[in-house]
């Protein structure tokens, strides 16, 4: 995943402000999400990301996996998060 080039988010202690400046929309999570968006941000998988806080947390890491893919589906769905390019250089996918 990518971060959408009309996106700007701000990490704050409660969490994360997001803004779609091509349309204002504005957008808020806690900071989980600020975290979660942190590691996509960085590369994470949504696997590695859901079994870091799983672990740091206690909490089962089938439910974080799901709470974690659901996050990245709603950003996905806003336009905040774009899948990779697969043509771009240095990507798996092959000719």
């Amino acid at each position: 995943m990518r971060v959408a080039p009309h996106i700007r988010a701000s990490v704050t202690a409660d969490g994360i402000l997001f803004l779609d400046i091509a349309s204002g929309r504005m957008f808020s999570a806690n900071a989980i999400g600020a975290h979660i968006w942190n590691r996509l941000r960085e590369g994470w998988s949504e696997a590695d990301v859901a079994r870091e806080i799983a672990g740091a947390s206690g909490v089962d890491e089938t439910h974080v996996r799901r709470d974690v893919s659901e996050f990245t589906a709603a950003l996905t769905a806003r336009g905040f998060l774009l899948p990779e390019d697969l043509t771009s250089p240095g990507s798996r996918a092959t000719p």
